[in-house]
């Protein structure tokens, strides 16, 4: 039965004066009481029912300084039953407050063993280990007044014989002596004082204490639970003293000697510490550098070069840090611990890149964050986490609440599972579980999930959670721009609108609780790669609850480039882009991909970029590299298993082009292993044929984003694509593709370059999808397409490139672009082509507008978007433009891509008045890689018209209407395809619209405007006869006057106009 005690406040005011019960092991079950000191006050410390009732003081006690208060501890008790706070503040220098009753009735102050100074109450030492003392010293009365004079009488000659640490005895003659349970030695003791009780030796310890002179004393050694690990016997010398040695090895803990029954002063065996750095600041600023050790261990900073940046002390809950007094140097910094018992522990951080390898998370708390009544009673809680990016199977989580720390392994998928006591949580004082792991292959990653204790069933205080950043907790490369939203919940009590306040990079985000506590909120995803301890920091103050707090860590892919702290700014415009391909083709890892030991991924750089650049491809916590070629394609052979262990099975790439910019992609696909799908994936094709947005496709008014949905899906689900914060929305057509005309100035203006793409497919489940793209507006070479749309007066088309725009790739010499100018032009007009950045004329060759220019094979095979753009000035017309879209295969009679073309509108590319009503067939041809009866898309005025391959040649036509054709802002069609077995392709056809030809405009009425007449009226009539009788001008007649005729009918006058 635990014991009980009481502490007897006596103020010298009987109105002031106090009793307080304390239980044994109040502290060891988080419950210690807690009194405020009072100067010149005495604590009279009693053990209940002692002494036949007396109510006599406890033989020993157990004392130590923390900070400014004392800290009291029962018998076999570890952690603190009772805490005078300010005691060091309040008491006189020198003053003995904590006093109790003898046997005698006499009242005798607490003092140590052996009568140093150093070990009295009023001397102790702040954080030093505890000292246990007993009855001795001067005779005081209750109430503080000093009876006596003597500095440290022991009590033998009062009889107080008992299990006190310091004690008086008689022999037979009667001759005094002291004796003690005995003492941790100096020579086993390698404390920094190697009088404070504590040792990093398991075997050998040797022990000392007094006794009866010349006699044989037991003695006994117990662990902290009681059990005896060494019992044995010692001889006394003439004065009384003895030593012996304990063997062991044991454990590290707490360990009490005895002496024939007597209790000597514990001793603590600590052989390992732990240090760790957290953040390792930043080369050439003087940014704290902060991390992890023993509580209590000093911390011993170096640089690159070995010389000291700091020293500082582990506060009680471990945590230190050290702030530079000058820039640091770039390079590795050390950081060495060294505990009481002299222990020593390393950790290095390089502080040229503070992004994390290894991320960390803990799950909340019994899932809400929350003990209550019920939960408390049970022996342990099992804690759950996740460890990201760089590990291997086996590593080891360290999870530390309180003073209780727990070990977990770590699975092949990154998970792990502790059972942590419940008492721990009990008696941890900031209500915080703490974990950290050194990831294979990675670095030192930390996490913190902080709960609440409920007295009932039903709370009354609140809890917050942070959920990781990101799916993997690790802000990959195709997450550095735009916002990420921050997402998490409160539980316990709290009320919908609750404020939930988020702390990163040292400013604040807000945003609202939900009615089920969930909240969201938008958080510059640049501000989270600034953050110095890459931690979210977030607190809540619950309606009717409590004050909440919670954190998450986080990690940084080191791909990602370093952003300044300072001045935290979005990238800026791209002028380098890349771009994954579906992973499998269809974003789908089904049972036959699976199967497979390695899966190939594809991809594409454009822009600005050099043959031999490197991507860099980040899957499963590990990255891969690939070449880029000429054309900009790579390709990398990755193993199967880490795709399908990847835990947001997504890929993200990222290169730097040679004399461009950094840019980045990812592609998100989905792992079904069944044979028949169950899950839905999505892909979003790349924006534009290179991916990038150039000068003329800003000036549009939208551009249309196109992909598929594969697996579990049907036709007319929604697509939801996400630019620049709004949403817009897509029909899945029966074979899951999808085309969404977009505000080009969304896309232009959208903070990350990247549009995000879900669904959730009938039968299947939600996918996502990404697709990042470059904004190049400023060209430096001459493009026709940043002059202005063809105009209404002339136009220009190219025809197919070799013929069927596939090009093999040891195309040598020259090959010849054809094309044809229409509308007003003249012969000897200048065509510019541009190919691979340079500007290549020819002539207009006769007046049909043929034209012929010989363009170097290798600038077509090395030109980056394999688009060749025309342009010309008609003589006495205006400017217009074209471009053909061509493919480059290794062998085109085996073609693995698919390439589109559009014939001149109207066979001329000039839609004139007659042109404007009905519908126009338009028509191309689909070459390469494709099957009859693939669907070829054109965007005409924001519309869609789709129609399929006809035959084997790959003609299609589609039928459009005049109006949407003359109507078109751009006067521009853009198609697009995907081939059966091969690659999406596009094109373009401009074309012009004589807008001379207006039709007429039935609601505007007025004579004064010849092109704008009213219409035929019900009473009046007029005909035109054919003009030269067939409609036809030859050649002769266009040299001579022709005469126009017609009829007016109905109520006219001779004379009228």
């Amino acid at each position: 039965m635990a014991k009980q005690y009481k502490v007897l406040v006596n103020t010298g005011k009987a109105e002031n004066n106090k009793a307080i019960d304390v239980q044994q092991h109040a502290g060891d079950k988080g419950q210690p009481v807690r009194i405020k000191a009072q100067a010149g006050t005495k604590y009279q410390l009693q053990e209940l029912g002692k002494d036949k009732g007396k109510n006599t003081a406890p033989d020993y006690v157990r004392a130590k300084r923390n900070g400014k208060n004392l800290e009291i501890t029962f018998e076999d008790g570890i952690s603190p039953d009772l805490i005078i706070e300010d005691y060091y503040d309040e008491m006189p220098a020198g003053y003995n407050g904590v006093i109790g009753q003898a046997e005698n009735g006499s009242f005798y102050e607490y003092i140590p063993e052996d009568p140093n100074p150093k070990g009295l109450i009023p001397e102790l030492a702040d954080g030093v280990q505890p000292t246990s003392v007993a009855l001795g010293g001067t005779e005081v009365s209750p109430a503080g007044a000093a009876v006596g004079v003597l500095a440290f009488p022991l009590l033998a000659p009062l009889g107080l014989l008992g299990g006190a640490a310091a004690l008086a005895a008689a022999d037979n003659s009667g001759t005094t002596f002291s004796t003690s349970g005995g003492d941790l030695s100096s020579n086993s003791d390698s404390g920094s004082s190697n009088t404070d009780n504590i040792t990093k030796q398991k075997t050998d310890l040797e022990l000392t204490g007094k006794g009866e002179p010349n006699s044989t004393v037991d003695v006994v050694v117990k662990d902290a639970n009681g059990k005896i690990v060494y019992e044995g016997k010692a001889t006394t010398d003439a004065n009384g003293n003895y030593s012996y040695k304990v063997p062991g090895p044991l454990d590290d803990g707490t360990y009490t000697p005895y002496m024939n029954g007597n209790q000597g002063t514990p001793f603590t065996i600590d052989t390992q510490t732990s240090v760790d750095i957290t953040n390792g600041g930043k080369a050439g600023t003087q940014d704290p550098i902060s991390g992890t050790a023993e509580p209590g261990a000093t911390v011993v900073l170096k640089d690159k070069d070995g010389n000291v940046i700091g020293t500082t002390t582990a506060d009680a809950s471990g945590n230190w840090s050290i702030t530079p007094k000058a820039p640091l140097p770039a390079g590795t910094i050390t950081a060495t611990a060294t505990d009481a018992a002299g222990n020593t522990a390393n950790d290095t951080a390089n502080n040229a890149n503070t992004s994390s390898l290894t991320a960390l998370s803990i799950d909340p708390i019994t899932g809400d964050n929350i003990l209550t009544a019920k939960e408390q009673g049970e022996t342990s809680i099992t804690v759950t986490g996740q460890v990201t990016g760089k590990f291997a199977a086996g590593d080891e989580v360290t999870l530390t609440v309180g003073t209780s720390i727990v070990k977990a392994t770590v699975g092949d998928d990154g998970s792990y599972v502790a059972s942590v006591p419940v008492s721990a949580f009990k008696a941890d004082k900031d209500l915080k579980i703490e974990a950290s792991v050194k990831g294979t292959g990675g670095d030192t990653a930390t996490a913190a999930q902080s709960y609440t204790l409920e007295a009932t069933d039903t709370p009354v205080k609140t809890a917050l959670a942070i959920d990781p950043i990101t799916e993997d907790n690790i802000i990959g490369v195709s997450e550095t721009g735009g916002d990420i939203a921050v997402t998490g919940k409160v539980t316990g009590k709290y009320a919908a609108g609750d404020e939930v306040t988020l702390t990163v990079n040292g400013k604040t985000y807000k945003g609202t609780a939900a009615a089920d506590g969930s909240f969201s909120i938008e958080v510059p995803a640049t501000e989270l790669l600034a953050d110095s301890d890459t931690t979210v920091d977030g607190s809540v103050t619950g309606k009717g609850g409590t004050t909440a707090t919670a954190v998450q860590n986080y990690g940084i892919d080191p791909n990602v480039p370093p952003v300044d702290p300072s001045n935290p700014v979005t990238p800026p415009t791209l002028k380098t882009a890349i771009s994954l391909d579906p992973v499998t083709g269809d974003n789908l890892l089904g049972s036959a991909d699976l199967a497979k030991t390695s899966t190939t991924l594809t991809g594409k750089v454009t822009g600005t970029f050099a043959a031999g650049d490197t991507v860099t491809l980040t899957l499963n916590g590990k990255d891969v590299t690939a070449k880029v070629d000429a054309q900009g394609a790579f390709s990398v052979s990755v193993p199967t298993a880490d795709l399908q262990n990847d835990p947001d099975t997504k890929i993200e790439a990222s290169v730097t082009g040679t004399g461009g910019s950094y840019a980045n992609a990812a592609q998100e696909y989905v792992v079904d292993s069944g044979t028949t799908p169950s899950k839905t994936a999505l892909t979003i094709d790349p924006v534009t044929t290179d991916n990038i947005i150039n000068a003329s496709e800003a000036g549009q008014t939208t551009i249309p984003v196109t992909g598929k949905v594969s697996g579990a899906y049907k036709a007319g689900d929604t697509v939801t694509l996400t630019i620049n914060g709004k949403p817009y929305t897509a029909t899945v057509a029966a074979d899951g593709s999808f085309s969404k005309d977009v505000p080009t100035a969304d896309l232009l203006a959208d903070k990350d370059s990247t549009i995000e793409g879900t669904v959730t497919g009938t039968g299947g489940t939600p996918a996502a999808a990404v697709q990042n793209y470059g904004v190049d507006t400023t060209p430096s070479y001459p493009d026709p397409n940043i002059l202005p749309n063809t105009g209404t007066k002339t136009a220009i088309s190219l025809d197919a490139i070799t013929g069927d725009n596939v090009l093999a790739a040891n195309e040598s010499g020259n090959i010849n672009v054809t094309g044809k100018v229409s509308g007003a032009f003249a012969v000897g007009d200048t065509v510019t082509l541009i190919v691979n950045g340079k500007a290549v004329t020819g002539k207009v060759l006769d007046t049909a507008g043929n034209f012929s220019i010989a363009v170097p094979a290798a600038d077509l095979l090395a030109d980056k978007d394999s688009k060749i753009e025309a342009q010309v000035t008609g003589t006495n017309g205006d400017t217009a433009t074209a471009a053909q879209d061509y493919i480059v295969e290794a062998n085109p009679a085996a073609p693995t891509q698919t390439a589109l073309s559009i014939d001149p509108i109207t066979g001329d590319n000039f839609v004139g008045a007659t042109e404007k009503t009905g519908n126009i067939n338009v028509t191309g041809k689909v070459s390469g890689k494709f099957a009859v009866g693939d669907t070829v898309i054109l965007d005409v005025n924001g519309k869609t018209y789709t129609g399929k391959v006809l035959d084997a040649a790959g003609s299609y036509s589609i039928s459009v209407p005049a109006a949407d054709i003359a109507a078109d802002n751009d006067s521009t069609i853009t198609g697009s395809v995907t081939g059966t077995g091969g690659t999406k392709a596009d094109a373009l056809q401009n074309y012009a619209v004589d807008k001379a030809d207006t039709p007429v405009n039935p609601n505007t009425p007025g004579f004064d405007d010849p092109y704008n007449p009213p219409n035929t009226g019900d009473t009046l009539a007029i005909s035109l006869k054919p003009v030269t009788g067939d409609n036809i001008v030859t050649t002769a007649e266009g040299a001579s006057t022709i005469t126009l005729s017609g009829k007016v009918s109905g109520a006219f006058a001779a004379g009228d106009t």
